[in-house]
């Protein structure tokens, strides 16, 4: 800083580079959190320019992968590196850590053997389930309050609103209601650049492995909180009874929910982080549970594969007497997605005065396509 003041009278670098996960702009507010920022994009007030490093696209993956190919004679086929896609969305360094993964954990360095959908797949579950430094580093940004204001309501799939303090009114001063938009623009701004998520019709995980590892790690102590006698009770090596796992979760909702929600850090996403734990600690590893959320949806979708079959849930609040009605049409939509013939939907009554008795309904409806639905409510 001191140099920089004097560059016309004294030796000084022409330009000074900074590489980081996260961008200059973050540490503005580590100068002197009690004071207003200056509105300085950075702490020294002499940035030029800042730049991110992009994704790779599917092709520029292809072509990675491909440099690997050339150098060993080993093959990833189109079906990895599209799956290896689906999983990074080109984020570069998960997009080297799956091969690594697969190439030297998983088949040890044999060459001969090509890289397949299903190696990937045990890859990004391995990565997941692991935590290295960079889904460390990852989960520690979830946690953080601004952060938190973002992906809470992804998670739980409502909308997320500029003004989140109710004490705020709707005859709100201007000056307050500026500061607390240009917070919430903030919270996002941190998010995008962490590339923790990604813009598009809504906001979601920037990739599969981040949404993964955010909802893992969220029930994580309420997974291994469970009994081990969940683990393997509704799977026989061949077959997964989702609907029996799912009327053990009823009743693990009913009775047990309130020892775990109020240690909850996120707690408007509570049905979704125990619903996700109580499938985990019943698999226990064997299958892979994948996750879609985003803001606004109104739903999340929890897609288990287990020895080769699909099961397709979605997991919606009951905000109307619409909810009902819409989950249906919705998963039906999902199970075509996945070309499955059932599919499960659990709603969850949060604001219901009724007994448990009537909230833990249990329904299963035949459709003209042929179709299957469960609802179960909770």
């Amino acid at each position: 800083r001191s140099g920089y003041g004097v560059r016309d009278t004294r030796p000084f670098p022409r330009s000074i580079t900074l590489i980081s996960m996260r961008s200059i702009r973050d540490y503005k507010i580590s100068i002197d959190p009690d004071s207003e920022s200056l509105g300085s994009p950075c702490p020294f007030n002499i940035i030029a320019e800042a730049l991110t490093l992009p994704n790779f696209t599917q092709a520029e993956i292809k072509a990675l992968y491909g440099q690997h190919t050339e150098a060993t004679g080993q093959v990833f086929d189109d079906a990895a590196v599209q799956r290896a896609w689906f999983w990074t969305e080109g984020q570069p360094w998960l997009v080297n850590a799956l091969a690594k993964e697969a190439v030297e954990r998983i088949l040890s360095k044999d060459y001969k053997t090509p890289i397949t959908e299903a190696l990937i797949d045990q890859a990004a579950d391995n990565l997941t389930r692991r935590r290295d430094a960079h889904i460390e580093s990852l989960l520690a940004s979830v946690l953080e309050p601004c952060a938190q204001r973002i992906i809470e309501p992804m998670l739980a799939t409502t909308i997320i609103a500029p003004i989140a303090d109710p004490a705020i009114g709707t005859a709100v001063n201007e000056d307050v209601r500026a500061k607390t938009c240009m917070s919430h623009h903030d919270d996002l701004q941190y998010c995008l650049d962490l590339g923790l998520i990604q813009l598009g019709l809504n906001l979601r995980p920037a990739n599969q492995i981040y949404a993964s590892v955010i909802v893992r790690h969220l029930g994580e102590l309420i997974r291994q909180d469970l009994p081990d006698a969940l683990i393997g009770q509704w799977t026989d090596g061949q077959n997964l009874d989702l609907t029996g796992l799912l009327k053990a979760f009823q009743k693990f909702w009913a009775t047990g929910s309130d020892k775990y929600i109020p240690g909850l850090r996120y707690r408007e996403a509570a049905p979704h982080i125990l619903l996700a734990a109580f499938v985990q600690r019943a698999l226990d590893g064997d299958g892979l549970v994948t996750y879609e959320f985003a803001s606004g949806f109104g739903y999340a979708v929890i897609l288990i594969t287990y020895a080769g079959k699909k099961y397709v849930m979605e997991v919606k609040l009951n905000e109307n007497e619409l909810s009902r009605e819409s989950g249906k049409a919705e998963i039906l939509g999902h199970m075509d997605r996945y070309s499955v013939k059932e599919g499960w939907l659990v709603i969850f009554d949060r604001k219901s005065t009724k007994s448990w008795s009537k909230r833990l309904a249990w329904s299963t409806e035949e459709v003209e396509t042929g179709q299957t639905i469960h609802v179960a409510g909770c």
